[in-house]
């Protein structure tokens, strides 16, 4: 039990006892006064000397002990509410800074450790000139602002925020090395796939059940002489004509309905050049659906 908790509690048991005290002798004052020993035994007189100091002392234990006590749990309570609240950045796995108006370290909890030593910078001591120069931006703008920043194999990103009533900003890290890793796994397999694509000799293109082109390879571009920004709006059956273009959009509606297909057909340029093709189709999943030569 804290000091101060036990020095409450001596405090409220020796103003109890002088209380208890004071009691009696006014209790013993009174009986003088109405001269009670000269028409009460003393067997009497001793009974309700006891029975006003239990009723007294009754009171004065709600009053000084019960009340208080109560108090001191509450308080108490709400003091390791505080200190669970206060240690609680510090038991964060990841990072929490907070840093001043002009980018010194005012705080970091354990986390923040390799940080440190990275930046080379102790508490009272200014970050790094692109840290400090974020913080100053978000100080001067109140907006908060999101970072990354590389620490050894670790990759980390910051959320800086201004703390209420004061200038200082706090600063929230989390681990995204995993995040970004499947990023760049994905943008890898991306480029890989479209380097396939375009080494293919002939064309290929994807588009959606509403005819919507969605990718396309080299090949096509080159063939139909449109820019990829015009694809974009186009729909495959816009390089067929007369009877091509209907067998194409009856296909269409084949590959959606049976999963694949194939058909012939002339294939129009952009400058009116004529070249037959054989397209096979497959559809992908539920809402899209694959031509190619």
């Amino acid at each position: 039990m804290p000091e101060k908790s036990i020095n409450a509690y001596f405090r409220i048991g020796l103003k109890l006892l002088v209380a208890i005290g004071c009691t009696e002798l006014l209790i013993m004052t009174g009986f003088r006064l109405i001269h009670i020993y000269t028409w009460m035994s003393p067997l009497l007189i001793a009974l309700t000397d006891t029975l006003l100091l239990c009723v007294m002392a009754s009171f004065l234990i709600l009053y000084w002990v019960v009340n208080p006590m109560k108090i001191l749990e509450e308080r108490e309570k709400a003091k390791e509410a505080l200190a669970s609240l206060a240690r609680f950045p510090e038991e964060d796995p990841s990072p929490v800074m907070r840093f001043s108006f002009d980018g010194a370290i005012l705080y970091a909890n354990s986390a923040s450790l390799q940080l440190k030593n990275l930046w080379n910078s102790e508490l009272g001591q200014k970050a790094p000139a692109c840290i400090a120069n974020s913080v100053m931006d978000v100080c001067g703008s109140g907006a908060s602002k999101e970072i990354e920043i590389e620490c050894g194999d670790t990759i980390f990103s910051f959320i800086m925020a201004c703390s209420k009533n004061t200038q200082d900003i706090n600063v929230y890290g989390r681990d995204i090395t995993k995040r970004k890793q499947a990023e760049e796994q994905t943008r890898k397999e991306k480029a890989f796939s479209e380097a396939i694509l375009d080494s293919l000799p002939g064309i290929f293109y994807v588009f959606d059940h509403t005819g919507r082109f969605l990718r396309w390879n080299r090949a096509f571009e080159t063939l139909s002489g449109f820019p990829a920004e015009e694809i974009a709006a186009m729909s495959p059956l816009d390089f067929f004509t007369g009877n091509d273009r209907t067998l194409i959009k009856e296909s269409i509606g084949e590959v959606f309905e049976t999963g694949a297909t194939s058909v012939e057909g002339t294939f129009i340029s952009k400058d009116g050049r004529r070249t037959p093709h054989y397209f096979s189709a497959i559809q992908i999943g539920r809402a899209s659906c694959r031509e190619r030569v």
